[in-house]
């Protein structure tokens, strides 16, 4: 397993680095209060631009920002796994905002729409070739609730940050936080094509809601197997049958239930 940056002592001085003590008043019921600091998260806007303009504006956490780009451009179909054709240098304005320049790598795309969802013709082709009927191990599901259930440093001092958790080969080899589920799923995307391993033989648990845009970007990247500690609304239900999306959710040590298994519905 690759240990998360939080799992060390240079974590934790960097988890004091994302965050801003602010003094607060804490009231009780019974009106007796208390003043303290509390640990917030600090934002990070990093906009990424293509060729001198801007695609993206993200807000986010000031970590694992190169796997976050390069997750981001492919599940929206703006690149493709091929990582050293991205031509990409980051220019950093101020400890609040970062700039990704990027030039080259990138595939010209169209939206055929057609079926209801925002795919363009490159992730349609990416699904359709990649994303098989793979059998779900509850054990693998088990063991991610479980590491989820340990916390994370970020959010045990915050209380304000989603994570994800990539799983390949029955081992948990990537992690992050983020203020954005969203975010998350990207970065953990981004890692696996920086460090070569197939999307479509991985497993992502994820600590959000599971609405329609965050089925979309699991499928869009190619991971067969969603698992979540929350839940899924009707349509990200419907995705998941649509393009055979294993959609397990409110993982939890002791239980999960299966929304929609590839394995054996129909």
């Amino acid at each position: 397993m690759k240990k998360d940056i939080w799992l060390t002592a240079e974590g934790e001085r960097r988890a004091v680095s994302l965050t801003d003590k602010v003094p607060v008043k804490l009231v009780s019921r019974d009106g007796t209060a208390s003043f303290n600091d509390y640990s917030v998260l600090k934002e990070h806007t990093l906009v990424i631009k293509v060729n001198g303009g801007i695609v993206f504006r993200i807000l986010c956490t000031d970590l694992y920002l190169r796997e976050l780009v390069y997750g981001r451009l492919y599940t929206e179909g703006i690149t493709d796994e091929d990582t050293g054709r991205l031509q990409l240098m980051f220019e950093k304005k101020s400890d609040e905002e970062s700039d990704a320049l990027i030039t080259g790598g990138l595939l010209k795309t169209e939206n055929s729409g057609g079926d209801g969802y925002p795919f363009n013709d490159v992730i349609k082709k990416r699904i359709s070739d990649r994303i098989p009927n793979r059998p779900v191990d509850l054990k693998d599901v088990f063991s991610l609730a479980d590491e989820f259930g340990r916390g994370t440093v970020l959010n045990t001092v915050t209380k304000g940050t989603h994570s994800a958790f990539l799983m390949y080969d029955h081992n948990i080899v990537f992690s992050c936080e983020d203020i954005g589920r969203h975010n998350c799923v990207d970065k953990a995307v981004g890692y696996a094509l920086l460090n070569d391993i197939p999307l479509d033989e991985c497993i992502l648990y994820s600590s959000g809601r599971v609405p329609s845009d965050m089925a979309e970007k699991v499928i869009a990247a190619g991971i067969p197997i969603l698992v979540s500690k929350a839940v899924p609304t009707d349509r990200a239900i419907k995705l998941a049958q649509k393009y055979r999306l294993t959609l397990i959710c409110r993982a939890w040590s002791d239980s999960c239930t299966v929304f929609y298994n590839t394995g054996t519905d129909e």
